[in-house]
């Protein structure tokens, strides 16, 4: 708005976005289960969550089923599952009719007992319809108003519909409104030519590519004419002109009341319609439909037939294939269906998928292979962390199933790597203090100079997996030893949601819940040796048939860099430096001026301030407990034109107090005497 005229102008301003804090619970665990997706991350809310997808039993002598249970027994709400396996799911590619690999089928369930599941494909074709034709006699055409011989001939039009006289064919009009009664009128939107000598027409006009999105009316449509919906591809067919082929954006159902009875019509909008155009007027051959699907039919490994019926390829569409084999209560038992990593070009109806290779009846999937968990190798671990590298999500990954070096070390890298989260370690079973096989030895091989890694010791002891449904009778199974990092992750996730990321997720708070007791009890010579000297948290129980409790705070980081030496204190730069990030991207791509550093100072500061008063950060006041620098010094004019803006921060982490020194002694009263 241009201010020329005396008054008062209204301008809206913002100040900068606030910077939201992310999330800092969410766990990661890999491991074999006895069924799911292969080496695919699921995210889950809920311990039935995770039994649904990966099964109500554990993989024996694998122990990713406990690690979750923990998870959720100890406070996790959030966490991504990784099925590790060496498995293979059976599958087969269907090819369409323009010859492109148009959907794969691929088993549920992974193993050589998949390539006994069967597909077959049908053409299908869910609606065939005439379409519609109307016209009436014209007794007078008064501008835009065309009267007409009979009620019934004027209801036959509806709104929306293309019209011509057909004495001027070219003069095409669009129905408006129908009136009936002594004199029925069709009122449409423009002026036609009055009727030459003779008897005239008021009809339909033809339907035309020059049209753009052809439109017709169908009538004689069956019962499923749910079927016919956005997306559905039609044939439209009128002899001797080559066939249409159009997709259907938008179907409507119009009621007339006619002298004879109601009769419903079905206004069809296709797009991307391919032929020649469809002639309705009297004396040509009848144009009629013929919806264009396919049937899918699937027998899994016991016999069992399911028959997809009328299926589409546009995702549009409520029939669409993917929907409704993989969705909802008839969803398939047996397999999932999908598109080709390399998409389709084909286009409809070349798109659907070809019968003829089916011709001679069902074809098995193929290439099914059963695991084999004994020759898993830790390059199988590496593909399963490969995967978790896109979700930004995640705060801390564990690998219970195993404490193989080689699998350790891909699990740390994969955190260093990624700058985001941290790696939870467990020691190994029967492992000693120190010297040889022992948990001081292992440590060495999963350090971390910047504490992307801590590692826990002992293992715990917890409840076995009850036994499956319906095994006979028999004595209780005995408890069993697990490693913790299951748990731990829970307790981390449970400390984040009452405390902050800044408490230390040990001490009497971290107490480790829904164990029976630990594999040994360490005394605090050994904690001091595997605390100080290693950065090994122990878990411990100060009482008898007590709950244990993580009492160790460390992360691998102990020797390297003692600035990260606290799990607290690298949690807590995770969360910082991960909702700066976010929180700051709306400043890319700004004019790098003064304006822009203040803007950005500001949601610096009050986020920061947020952090310090929840009691992350040392200091009586914001300004002790950390600084924001933006200036000249750090941007001079040859970083501006290279396209970056530099931003100093510095923060005073409040570290956890895990050594409390009380000094005590004896006092005879009086005034107190400080030596000098």
């Amino acid at each position: 708005m241009a201010i020329a005229t005396p008054g008062v102008y209204i301008r809206e301003f913002e100040p900068a976005p606030p910077i939201q804090g992310i999330g800092t619970s969410t766990a990661a665990f890999l491991g074999a289960a006895k069924k799911g997706p292969l080496v695919t991350p699921i995210e889950l809310t809920s311990w039935d969550g995770f039994q649904a997808t990966f099964g109500d039993q554990p993989v024996d002598g694998r122990y990713l089923w406990y690690a979750v249970r923990g998870f959720f027994e100890n406070g996790g709400t959030t966490c991504y599952v990784v099925r590790i396996s060496n498995a293979a799911l059976a599958n087969r590619t269907v090819k369409d009719l323009g010859h492109n690999d148009a959907i794969v089928v691929t088993a549920l369930e992974a193993g050589s007992a998949g390539d006994s599941i069967t597909v077959k494909v049908d053409a299908a074709h869910a609606i065939t319809a005439n379409v519609y034709y109307h016209d009436a006699n014209v007794v007078s055409v008064a501008g835009g108003d065309v009267q007409v011989g009979t009620d019934d001939e004027a209801l036959g039009f509806r709104p929306g519909d293309i019209v011509v006289l057909a004495s001027d064919p070219s003069k095409r009009a669009i129905v408006l409104t129908v009136s009936s009664g002594a004199a029925p009128i069709v009122h449409l939107n423009i002026h036609l030519t009055p009727a030459v000598a003779g008897p005239d027409k008021l009809q339909l006009a033809k339907i035309s590519q020059a049209d753009g999105d052809a439109v017709l009316r169908l009538e004689n449509v069956p019962a499923n004419a749910s079927d016919l919906a956005p997306g559905s591809v039609l044939r439209i067919t009128q002899t001797p002109t080559p066939p249409w082929f159009g997709t259907v954006a938008s179907v409507i159902a119009e009621r007339m009341q006619l002298s004879g009875g109601p009769k419903t019509t079905y206004r069809v909008t296709l797009t991307s319609p391919v032929g020649a155009d469809v002639n309705l007027p009297p004396g040509a051959n009848a144009a009629n439909i013929r919806s264009e699907e396919f049937k899918l039919t699937i027998t899994g490994v016991d016999g069992t037939v399911e028959p997809f019926d009328n299926l589409t390829m546009n995702p549009a569409s409520p029939n669409f294939y993917v929907t409704k084999v993989t969705s909802g209560q008839s969803a398939s038992k047996w397999v999932t269906v999908g598109p080709p990593t390399t998409p389709s070009t084909s286009t409809p109806p070349n798109d659907l998928p070809d019968p003829l290779p089916f011709a001679g009846g069902a074809l098995p999937l193929q290439n099914g292979q059963d695991e084999k968990l004994s020759s898993i190798v830790p390059n199988d671990y590496q593909k399963g962390l490969d995967t978790l590298v896109a979700h930004k999500d995640v705060n801390m990954v564990a690998i219970p199933d195993t404490q193989d070096q080689a699998v350790q070390g891909h699990l740390v890298d994969h955190c260093k790597n990624l700058k985001d989260r941290i790696a939870i370690v467990d020691s190994v079973l029967s492992a000693g203090i120190t010297g040889a096989n022992s948990v001081s030895e292992q440590e060495g091989s999963v350090q971390s100079d910047k504490g992307y890694a801590a590692i826990y010791y002992p293992w715990l002891l917890v409840e076995h997996a009850p036994p499956p449904q319906g095994a006979p009778p028999g004595p209780p199974l005995p408890n069993l030893l697990v490693p913790p990092s299951g748990h731990i992750a829970g307790i981390y996730a449970r400390t984040d949601f009452e405390r902050g990321v800044h408490k230390a997720p040990a001490g009497e708070s971290a107490d480790v819940r829904g164990v029976m007791g630990l594999e040994r009890n360490v005394g605090d010579v050994d904690q001091g040796i595997l605390n100080l000297g290693y950065g090994v948290n122990v878990i411990r129980s100060f009482r008898p048939r007590g709950r244990p409790v993580v009492w160790g705070a460390r992360t691998t980081a102990v020797g390297l860099d003692n600035n990260w030496q606290y799990v607290s204190v690298r949690r807590l730069f995770l969360y910082l430096e991960g909702s700066i990030q976010q929180g700051i991207r709306y400043a890319v791509f700004e004019p790098n001026t003064e304006a822009l550093w203040s803007s950005l100072t500001q949601s610096l500061t009050a986020f920061l301030t947020g952090v310090w008063r929840d009691g992350a950060l040392f200091g009586s006041s914001p300004k002790e407990a950390f600084y924001i620098r933006i200036d000249k010094v750090l941007n001079p004019p040859t970083e501006q034109q290279l396209g970056r803006l530099w931003i100093e921060i510095g923060v005073r982490p409040a570290y956890p107090a895990e050594f409390i020194i009380v000094r005590i002694g004896i006092w005879l009263g009086g005034s107190q005497v400080a030596e000098g």
